[in-house]
């Protein structure tokens, strides 16, 4: 793995445990090593037993006659559930089937592979071995059997533990204790007797409760007074209080507009604060390929309200939100123009992305694209620097589009460019982690067909075979969630198949009718063209230069449409 990913201190370890630089009989056979952690800041601070996992690999492979060098250490942090995404672990299996003048493996346990026994394990497991592999265990198991057992275990203990803990949260709201791990502004933990977090005999963090911030909560009073009674915008606020220099809240260095607008919609501060209100999901990403966690909001049915006290009144709380509605309709930047490029524009100046509006352009109004860092409060703009200057939306457009419309002509070079991108490995290893799931699940099945066999041959009474057909129903559950996921993935693929060659199909219709007026094309059309073909425009307003990034790859200027391309 590349010295840039491993934590320096580890290698630091390494070092104290090497003989000759290596792990292990220095005059022993080559073998790999492979370490996880599952967040990043038990990797920088050592705090998960990477030191342990290191020293017990060391005293495997001494035991076994191997020696591993620093280069055959495999490290991931951060790693959590899923295993596909660990770069080290991905480069591990990589390196195994060429060759990798290794034969052995050496691992503490079977939860340092994967804590997921519903089919990750053994996948894992198999793989390494069908590619001329021998995993040695710094605890070895004596049977298949029993490292299944511990496997399920791992996993087990580890979502008993999370469910012990979203257990705990909802006990600990229900009696009346704030349930926040990072303080709100305005306030402050102290537990039940009032004592705070410098008192050392506080039991604040069990016993957690809220009390006023002595600092914050007067500049939360005064926020809601001078939104309400004096008029004043976020925008203005927020400027006041950088300019008189006020501290932000905890992560951030300057107040925006943002921030405000959060703090005056929080019902935290007319004394409610709202404990179980989110879960976590997995939801299907197809543009990464794979599920990700979504943060969603529970039914407020299942909140749980817990008392704190307030800050500001009820009444001019709902006075607040009363402003924050009248502003919103006011606003103008809602727009009903349809603009080709949003999500598409990052500023070259300063890297924040461009958004845009109808606004004042050289004497007069324009549809314009400009960066967002120019709706930042003065004191950020100033710090940012940013001098990207307004870029009329009908010019950049039009020029991205003559782009585009070249490859109108020249459609080949998109079917090129798109095969080479979606023929990739990673659907070759789908397939095959699908097949892997299939063959289990076929397994499950002859199983319960063997019990159920035995169940009528009368050596099993019921009891017994419903015990057996229970867990293999449970299993069959799991690994059939898991085949319903992995074929998700893979239908990805076809779905990206079946809109290249409808968009292909558009290029190719527009090509043969001689199309020349844009304005023929309907903008959903030209929206998902650009989507196909374009991740990300690069825009240099002050040399009038954007450069774009995705299928085409190209440089371009839209006064002279002058294109260098390397398509």
């Amino acid at each position: 793995m590349s010295e840039k990913n491993k934590s320096s201190w580890l290698k630091e370890e390494f070092e104290k445990l090497a003989s000759h630089q290596v792990l292990g009989d220095p005059n022993g056979e080559p073998a790999a090593a492979y370490l996880r952690v599952s967040s990043t800041g038990q990797a920088e601070e050592g705090r998960s037993g990477l030191p342990r996992q290191l020293a017990h690999i060391h005293e495997k492979a001494y035991e076994t006659g191997l020696c591993i060098p620093w280069e055959y250490v495999f490290f991931d942090d951060h790693s959590g559930f899923e295993f596909e995404d660990r770069a080290d672990l991905q480069e591990l299996f990589a390196l195994v089937h060429n060759s990798p003048g290794f034969s052995h493996i050496v691992i503490e346990y079977l939860d340092r592979l994967s804590r997921n026994a519903d089919w990750h394990q053994g996948y894992l497991i198999d793989q390494l071995q069908k590619a001329g592999q021998t995993i040695v265990w710094w605890k070895p198991y004596n049977s298949r059997i029993e490292r299944a057992v511990f496997g399920a275990i791992s996993q087990d203990g580890m979502e008993q533990a999370i469910e012990r803990m979203k257990e705990g949260t909802r006990r600990k709201a229900q009696s009346g204790r704030v349930t926040a791990k990072t303080r709100s502004y305005g306030f402050d933990f102290v537990d039940s007797q009032g004592r705070g977090r410098d008192d050392p005999e506080s039991n604040y963090r069990k016993d957690t409760h809220y009390a006023h911030h002595p600092d914050e909560a007067p500049i939360v009073k005064r926020v809601y007074e001078e939104l309400v009674h004096e008029g004043k915008s976020l925008y203005q606020i927020a400027e006041e209080f950088n300019v008189e220099g006020i501290k932000a809240h905890i992560r951030a260095k300057y107040w925006h507009t943002g921030t405000l607008s959060q703090l005056v919609r929080d019902p935290i501060y007319k004394g409610e604060f709202y404990a179980n209100k989110r879960r976590f999901e997995k939801r299907w990403n197809a543009e990464k390929g794979k599920f990700t966690l979504h943060q969603v909001k529970k039914p407020p049915s299942e909140w749980i309200l817990v008392p704190v006290p307030p800050i500001v009144e009820s009444e001019l709380w709902e006075a607040a939100q009363k402003v924050l509605k009248a502003n919103n309709r006011r606003s103008n930047r809602n727009s009903r123009r349809k603009w080709l490029l949003t999500g598409f524009l990052t500023c070259a100046c300063c890297g924040y992305r461009l958004t845009s509006s109808r606004c004042r352009y050289k004497g007069g109004l324009a549809t314009a694209y400009y960066c967002v860092s120019r709706m930042q409060v003065k004191t950020l703009r100033e710090e940012i620097g940013c001098n990207n200057p307004l870029i009329k939306a009908s010019d950049l457009e039009s020029a991205v589009w003559q782009v585009i419309t070249e490859i109108i002509y020249n459609p080949e070079l998109v079917i090129k460019v798109l095969e080479e991108k979606y023929s990739t490995e990673k659907f070759a290893e789908k397939q095959k982690q699908l097949e892997y799931i299939e063959d289990r699940i076929r397994a499950q099945y002859e199983e319960q067909k063997r019990w159920n066999q035995a169940y009528g041959a009368g050596y099993l009474d019921l009891t017994e075979w419903g015990e057996k057909k229970l867990v293999i129903q449970q299993e069959l559950e799991k690994l059939e969630s898991a085949r319903a996921k992995k074929r998700m993935q893979l239908a990805q693929k076809e779905d990206l198949e079946r809109q290249k060659q409808t968009v292909l199909a558009e290029l190719t219709a527009l090509r043969e009718n001689n199309f020349d007026d844009e304005q023929d094309l309907l903008f959903e059309t030209k929206r998902k063209i650009v989507a196909l073909l374009v991740d990300n425009i690069v825009v240099n307003g002050i040399d009038r230069v954007f450069e774009l990034y995705g299928v085409i790859q190209a440089t371009r200027s839209y006064d002279d449409f002058t294109l260098e391309s390397n398509l």
